[in-house]
This record gives C-alpha cells, structure tokens and sequence, in this order.
C-alpha cells in the first residue's frame, strides 16, 4: 500500500485508528514557520495540536531523532500545545525507548489495518507498481480465462488436526506466526486459504503461493511445493520467490536484526517476527494477482 493511500484513509479516518483521541483534521502537508513542514495536524477534544510524521516503512532511530529536533524547534520558537507523533507500521524497540525519553506519542499501525479501514469505508486503494517487487519469469506466462480454470469464489481452507495442532502450539511461543497461520486456516483473510496434511500448501484464489512449515518456535516457508498442488490452481510461486519475499525481509530489517534467514531454499522466520511482516507478505502476494490477474505459469498437478 502506498503513503499516500496511509495518509488519506487517517486524514479521513482518523477515528478508526485512534478511537479513543477525538482528533479533528486541521491541515495536510503544511508546515509551522522556521520549523518545518508536516504530513497530517489534528486538533484533539482539548484543543492540543497533534503534529503526526508517517512513515510507510518500519521506523528507524533517524526518524526518531528528527522529530525530536522538530520538537525542539518547536519550543524554541513559541509555539505551545503541540504534541509530535510518528506513526509506522513497526518501531522497534530501541525508537520506543527514545521516543518515550524525548516526549514524543507514537502508534503503529499496520498494513491490514489500513486496509480494514479502506473495505469497511468503501476507499479504492491504489494500485501498486510492483516493477521493483516481482521477478517476472523469463518465460512467457500462458494465458487462460479464470471461468475455465474450474474453481469458483468459495476459496476455503481445508486444514488437518494435525495442522491445526501445531498452529495451536505456536500461540505461545510465537504470537505473530500463530495468528498469521489461524487466520488463514479460519477464513478471515478473503481470496487466501490453506491446504494441509502434516504442512500447508498457502494458495491465493486459483494461484499457489508457497509451502509453510510451522515448527517448535519458528515458521519454515520456501517457494518449491510438496508432491502436488491442489488440482485447477496453477503454481505463481516464481513471482514471490527468492527476491520479492528476500526484499521484504530486507525492507523490515529482517536479516540484519536477526528474526529471518535464509537456509537454502527455505527462508526461516523465528519468533520475533513482527506482524507486519505477515501483513507486507500478504500484500506482495495481492499485487502479483493484480498485476497478473490473467497469467499462469506451469501446470496443476
């Protein structure tokens, strides 16, 4: 989902996301003189102006520290009653801490919220150039009417109790993965669902995605199905598989913090997965089916 689509639907929206803070949309991308310019003003019940900074990415200490230098400035040249607030789809821990220190609000806010938000308001979220996102094959993909590909719109799970088992054992050591995995299992992410034995097949609509893993503390995910995909889906997981679910991992900081890695062809994502991981991963996968909505790539088995 693109900043813009973020800023528009809490300009909007603001009581959807901060339920409980009365704000009132003053001013978008303005600016306080000799201080610098701003993504959203609020006002709140009290009339204490809320300055909000919004990063689409996960929340680095510069940011942090920027908005500290904002708040200095701030109070340097008189202006009383503003509150600072950074709003990502994940800070870390350490960006709390100096967030906490300096005095400045903070809220993460993720993907899927975002989009709870845009289906339940009726905002047409705008489409997502995915150029530097997906690998496209190098060869062309056949194309194929979706009426003929022999499934209908009813995408349900069909999950093992020896599946739903290990989901449950992961709620308490991996509250992110667990989540994720139930979700999908329960139907309540639409057009996605599971096909399990002992491990899931992750399909989207008539599209396999990838082969899921869930072990004692961590989830194991890799493109290369296990013995067959289910029959009329075709195999997309080229389109997601290494380097858009690599760049994603890279994106949140994955590797360099230590939550993901790489072993071989499985990418293994331990218990400090964030959420917003999950959300950016479903993403991906929904703007390759936008950008291919007529394409497949080899054969069901």
């Amino acid at each position: 989902m693109l900043e813009q689509d973020m800023e528009e639907l809490i300009a909007r929206y603001p009581a959807e996301f901060f339920p409980r803070n009365d704000f009132s949309l003053v001013g978008r991308q303005g600016s306080f003189p000799g201080v610098g310019r701003y993504d959203l003003l609020f006002k709140d019940g009290r009339g204490t102006n809320i300055l909000m900074e919004l990063k689409a990415r996960p929340a680095k200490y510069e940011d942090a520290d920027q908005l500290a230098k904002y708040h200095d400035a701030l109070m340097l040249s008189g202006h009383k009653g503003v509150v600072l607030w950074l709003v990502a789809p994940t800070i870390p821990a350490s960006v709390k801490e100096f967030l906490d220190n300096v005095g400045i609000e903070y809220s993460e806010i993720h993907v899927g919220e975002y989009r709870r938000v845009a289906e339940k308001v009726g905002y047409s979220v705008a489409p997502v150039d995915t150029a530097t996102l997906v690998d496209l094959p190098t060869t062309e993909r056949a194309r194929r009417p979706r009426a003929e590909r022999g499934l209908d719109a009813g995408y349900r799970s069909r999950v093992s109790p020896e599946f739903a088992g290990q989901v449950e054992r992961l709620a308490a050591v991996f509250g992110a993965g667990h989540r994720f995995l139930r979700d999908l299992g329960d139907n309540r992410v639409p057009a996605f669902y599971l096909w399990t034995a002992t491990n899931a097949h992750l399909y989207h609509k008539d599209s396999y995605c990838c082969y899921i893993v869930p072990a004692k503390n961590e989830l194991k995910i890799r493109g290369r199905y296990n013995a067959r995909i289910r029959s009329g889906t075709t195999d997309e997981h080229d389109l997601i598989f290494p380097g858009p679910v690599r760049r994603l991992i890279q994106d949140l900081e994955g590797f360099k913090v230590g939550w993901a890695e790489e072993r071989g062809e499985w990418v293994v994502l331990g218990n400090a997965t964030p959420p917003d991981f999950f959300d950016g991963f479903l993403e991906l996968i929904r703007t390759v089916e936008q950008r291919h909505p007529d394409e497949t790539n080899g054969s069901a088995q």
